[in-house]
C-alpha cells in the first residue's frame, strides 16, 4: 500500500525529481479538495471520479466525499497485479478544461485494449497540475511564484489577443523573462505546470494537442512535429516568433544595417591587411598575437567579436612619425597595440600592453610602465615593448600574463562594446591559423 512518505517515493521514480513529485502530489491533493469542497467533481481518466456525494438514498442527505473508481482501474485490480502497466500515469489537468469523464471514450473497448492504450498514456507522462499566474506589467514572475514551486516545467502563455502558447523550460522564470522582452505589453499571464525534465517534450506535446482539441487559439500550431524542446535557435529568435512566421502571421521586414556594416568593413580591411601582410616581420608578429590571445583572452575562439575585436592599420593616433599596425580591444578598451615610429629616418617596431595596475613587478623590465586612465575601466598599467621578440619576451613574465588577464576579463564581464563593427575577421583568421602552422612546425 502506498500512503504518506511512500507515495512521494512511488512519484519520484517516476518523475526523476522528489521536488516535481511534492509538488505533484501537492497540487493533486489541492485540486481534488477545493474542487470537490465546491460540490464538484474531479474526473481522473484511468482511475476514478472524486465527487461529493450523499450518505442517504435522496440527494437531501448530508455531503460526503466519494471515490468510484474508473472501469480500467476496476479490471486492472480485479485481474491482479500482472496486468499493470509499467508505470501509473494520472492525466494532465489544464486549466478551464475539466478532463472527460471515465469510460466516455473507451467503454466500447475490450479491457485489454483499454489497458494496452492506458499503459501507452502512462509512458507518455504522469501528472500537470497547473496554477494561473496573474502577471501584469512591471510585476516579476519571481514576486508571484512561490519560492518553493520547481522551476522545470510546462506553461501556457495568455496573450491579450485571446492566444495561448505552450512551452517548456528547464527554469520557468528565465523563459518567462525572454518572452516579455520580446513581446513587452502582449503577455497578461501564464498557467505553470512542475514536470520531470525527462517527460517534457511528451507532456508539450500533449498538452498542445488537448488544447487544440478544445478550440483554444495557439500559436503553437505550425511547430507540432518540428523537434521539441529546447533549441540554440531561441536564443536568437524567440520561440513564440517562430512560430508566427511559419504560420504565415507575421511578415519580418528584416534590417540588413549591421550586415551590410560588416560587408563593408570587411572590403575596407582588406587593402590595410595586403599592407600588413606584405611586411617582412608579419609571420612573427603573427605568431605574437597568437600567443598574446591565448595567454590573456579568455576562450578566444569562442568570444572572438563579440567581446574581442583585432584590426589592421588602424588610423587611431596616426601621424606622420607614427602609424598603428594592428591592435586588439577588448569593450572598448585597446588592450594590446602594435606601432611603428619613426626614430633616426627608420620605422622602429613596438607597442604597449594595458594591464591591471599596481600587479606587475617592475624589476627587470626593459621598458617603462605608464599609468594611462580610461573612462570605461579607469587606471590602468601600460607596459611598453619594442618589436614582435619584445611582445613574446613579455608574456614570458608570468605577473604581466596574470594583470593582462584580469584587466581582460574585467572588461568582458562589462559586456559587449562597439568595437566589433572594426574587427578584421581575415587578420583573426590568419592569426588562429598561425597556431596550426605553428603545431605542424
Amino acid at each position: 500500500m502506498v500512503e504518506g512518505l511512500s507515495f512521494i517515493e512511488a512519484l519520484t521514480e517516476r518523475l526523476g525529481s522528489r521536488e516535481a513529485a511534492e509538488a505533484v502530489s501537492r497540487a493533486f491533493g489541492e485540486v481534488v479538495r477545493e474542487e470537490v469542497a465546491r460540490g464538484g467533481r474531479v474526473a481522473v481518466p484511468g482511475f476514478g471520479v472524486f465527487d461529493a456525494g450523499t450518505s442517504g438514498e435522496s440527494d437531501g442527505g448530508p455531503a460526503r466525499l466519494r471515490f468510484r473508481p474508473g472501469r480500467v482501474f476496476r479490471e486492472m485490480v480485479n485481474e491482479g497485479p500482472a496486468s499493470l502497466p509499467s508505470q501509473s500515469g494520472v492525466a494532465s489537468l489544464l486549466p478551464g478544461h475539466p478532463p472527460p469523464e471515465e469510460g466516455a471514450s473507451r467503454a466500447a473497448r475490450p479491457g485489454a485494449r483499454a489497458r494496452a492504450e492506458q499503459a501507452r498514456d502512462a509512458r507518455l507522462g504522469t501528472v500537470l497540475a497547473f496554477r494561473h499566474y496573474d502577471v501584469p506589467a512591471g510585476v516579476s514572475l519571481s514576486a508571484v511564484l512561490p519560492d518553493d514551486s520547481p522551476r522545470c516545467g510546462i506553461y501556457v502563455l495568455y496573450f491579450q489577443d485571446g492566444h495561448r502558447y505552450v512551452g517548456q523550460a528547464r527554469n520557468v522564470l528565465a523563459r518567462f523573462g525572454s518572452h516579455r522582452r520580446r513581446w513587452a505589453g502582449q503577455i497578461i499571464g501564464l498557467d505553470f505546470a512542475p514536470a520531470a525534465l525527462s517527460e517534457l517534450d511528451d507532456l508539450e506535446r500533449r498538452t498542445i494537442q488537448q488544447l487544440e482539441q478544445s478550440g483554444m487559439g495557439l500559436y503553437n500550431s505550425a511547430l507540432v512535429g518540428l523537434p521539441m524542446g529546447e533549441s540554440p535557435l531561441d536564443l536568437v529568435v524567440d520561440r513564440v516568433e517562430q512560430e508566427r512566421w511559419l504560420d504565415g502571421s507575421t511578415r519580418t521586414a528584416y534590417d540588413f544595417g549591421d550586415r551590410l556594416a560588416t560587408a563593408d568593413q570587411r572590403s575596407r580591411a582588406s587593402s590595410k591587411l595586403d599592407a600588413l601582410r606584405a611586411r617582412e616581420d608579419y609571420q612573427e608578429l603573427r605568431f605574437a598575437l597568437l600567443r598574446y590571445l591565448a595567454s590573456v583572452v579568455p576562450w578566444p575562439q569562442e568570444t572572438e567579436r563579440r567581446f574581442w575585436s583585432i584590426t589592421s592599420m588602424p588610423s587611431t593616433n596616426q601621424s606622420r612619425t607614427q602609424r598603428r599596425l594592428t591592435a586588439i580591444s577588448v569593450n572598448n578598451v585597446e588592450t594590446l597595440v602594435v606601432a611603428e615610429l619613426l626614430e633616426a629616418g627608420e620605422w622602429v617596431t613596438g607597442g604597449f600592453i594595458n594591464v591591471s595596475p599596481g600587479l606587475v613587478r617592475r624589476h627587470g623590465l626593459r621598458w617603462p610602465v605608464i599609468g594611462r586612465r580610461y573612462r570605461t575601466v579607469g587606471e590602468v598599467d601600460a607596459i611598453y615593448f619594442v618589436g614582435a621578440e619584445g611582445l613574446s619576451d613579455l608574456l614570458e613574465r608570468a605577473d604581466v600574463v596574470d594583470a593582462a588577464r584580469r584587466l581582460a576579463l574585467g572588461l568582458m564581464r562589462k559586456g559587449r562594446g562597439m568595437m566589433a563593427k572594426y574587427h578584421d575577421e581575415s587578420l583573426a583568421d590568419d592569426v588562429f591559423a598561425s597556431f596550426a602552422e605553428h603545431d605542424a612546425g
